[in-house]
């Protein structure tokens, strides 16, 4: 398929089966919201509905943006929840000890760094990255409890204004994820590294990368 030249139409049943594949997910999530539109009106279809779905929507998008990437490279990183257990903990305690935010903020991204250089390195070595993410997993949540001596750490009114703030009515964490979002598109689509990525992802769902495009 990824063979046929631009002047070549596919038949409209293979056209219809490669939307419903990259939209289908879209598509069933905008059948979701009309269906509760209908069945849950007046109540469903609301301002202040839209705005919690989308505050619950931006920490798994964030996750889900991490992952991505991963896959797009060809390896799923299962490690990613202890990495964001961990650097939370570590922003945490740094707080507690007094730390400036933007300082804590940036050790806690200096965690997730280190962490993805240790899994790098380990599976470039011929290890099976899926085994190696999922130890690397159980690893950073026993550290993350280590670290938070077992109890939930609290009062960090430092971190409100990324955290349960609201700007114009819209909570932090989607501003977080559109800023987020924003950036890795500029990645993937206005850099070398970022085209490479995303050039593997097309070849593997059998379509040319960018730079083999007429």
């Amino acid at each position: 398929m990824s063979q046929l030249s631009p002047n070549n139409a596919l038949p409209w049943k293979i056209r219809g089966l490669l939307l419903i594949r990259d939209q289908g997910l879209l598509a069933l999530f905008i059948a979701i919201i009309i269906v509760f539109a209908f069945w849950g009106a007046p109540y469903f279809l609301t301002l202040p509905t839209a705005i919690s779905i989308l505050n619950a929507a931006a920490i798994a998008s964030i996750f889900a943006a991490g992952v991505a990437v991963g896959i797009m490279t060809g390896v799923l990183d299962l490690s990613v929840p202890g990495t964001a257990a961990l650097a939370g903990v570590v922003t945490g305690r740094l707080l507690q000890e007094g730390l400036p935010v933007g300082a804590a903020i940036m050790c806690g991204l200096l965690v997730g760094l280190v962490v993805g250089l240790v899994n790098a390195v380990v599976v470039l070595r011929g290890f099976n990255p899926l085994i190696v993410t999922i130890a690397m997993l159980s690893v950073l949540s026993g550290a993350s409890l280590l670290i938070a001596g077992s109890y939930n750490i609290s009062g960090l009114t430092q971190l409100v204004f990324m955290g349960t703030r609201t700007y114009f009515g819209i909570p932090a964490p989607v501003y977080i994820a559109v800023v987020l979002f924003i950036i890795l598109t500029v990645f993937l689509k206005f850099t070398r590294g970022g085209d490479t990525s995303a050039g593997r992802w097309r070849q593997r769902r059998g379509r040319p990368s960018r730079r083999h495009r007429g």
